[in-house]
């Protein structure tokens, strides 16, 4: 009787282990990504770098500069997602002292791959500036730097 209960008892342990162990399969749903939306899976990161500038005017009393530095626009994702055929064109800043030049289009645009991954680079001058203060926090900020966003993401449905 004692090996029946010990039997019936080990059998009874081994499914409820095995009943532990069943894992449900994450659900996913492909979500049109928009300019309200994107900041929920999409990091934006600009930064500048190989500044340079010249003497463009001087006078016995004072000089003038032009300025150029190189931006930088990163992306990466935020959460647990893949992308599917996403392109962003950005508006990367807005002012009458900066400039900005890239050669394929009128706005600078980029591709993310599966991952959220992306890189551009474009030219950013300041002509005639009367000092070579390089204060670049206009061209580094985000706020509105998408001027629109095209495909989707896939992410887990939210519970």
């Amino acid at each position: 009787m004692k090996k029946l209960i010990s039997i019936v008892l080990c059998i009874v342990s081994i499914l409820s282990l095995s009943a532990c162990g069943a894992d449900k399969e994450t659900e996913y749903e492909r979500i049109q990504l928009t300019k309200d939306n994107y900041s929920d899976y999409i990091n934006i990161n600009v930064y500048v770098d190989d500044y340079s500038f010249v003497v463009s005017e001087q006078t016995d009393l004072s000089k003038r500069y032009d300025i150029s530095v190189v931006v930088h626009i990163e992306t990466s994702k935020k959460a647990d997602c893949t992308f599917e055929g996403v392109s962003i064109t950005y508006s990367p800043f807005n002012t009458a002292l900066w400039q900005y030049t890239y050669t394929v289009s009128s706005l600078p645009d980029t591709t993310l791959n599966l991952e959220g991954e992306s890189h551009i680079s474009y030219a950013a001058t300041k002509a005639n500036s009367p000092s070579i203060d390089i204060s670049t926090s206009v061209l580094t900020s985000t706020n509105n730097i998408v001027h629109s966003i095209e495909g989707f993401v896939i992410a887990p449905k939210e519970k």
